[in-house]
């Protein structure tokens, strides 16, 4: 072996031959094998999140990365319901800061609403 010439990091295989792993961009794959690199594709950076697509990208894989919903609350107004779930925003709903969320049943077991006050 001639010592002049020798890199252990282009020969190590836990640190895949010297290539510098990076974290995928919004838009790039993830979740899956890439067959031209004959690697794991990369997982997504901070901020983004690794999401199933309908279509494949260029390289065949369903998985890219997109940003990050940070909307898991839909915030409701003085007056609106609040305290549930809405199937059809997607999202739980709470008041705007500085309301609060308060039963309106009055001790009836029938209505189950609450709204938003200030």
């Amino acid at each position: 072996m001639n010592t002049d010439t020798f890199n252990a990091v282009e020969m190590c295989c836990a640190c895949y031959g010297g290539l510098n792993e990076t974290l995928g961009h919004e838009g790039d794959d993830c979740l899956g094998w890439d067959e031209t690199t004959q690697r794991a594709f990369p997982d997504c950076r901070s901020g983004l999140t690794c999401e199933q697509q309908e279509t494949a990208s260029d390289s065949g894989n369903y998985y890219i990365c997109v940003a990050e919903e940070d909307n898991e609350y839909y915030y409701a107004s003085e007056g609106e319901e609040c305290g549930y779930y809405s199937d059809s925003l997607g999202y739980d709903v709470e008041c705007y800061s500085g309301l609060t969320c308060v039963d309106q049943s009055n001790g009836d077991t029938s209505v189950l609403y609450m709204t938003c006050v200030a």
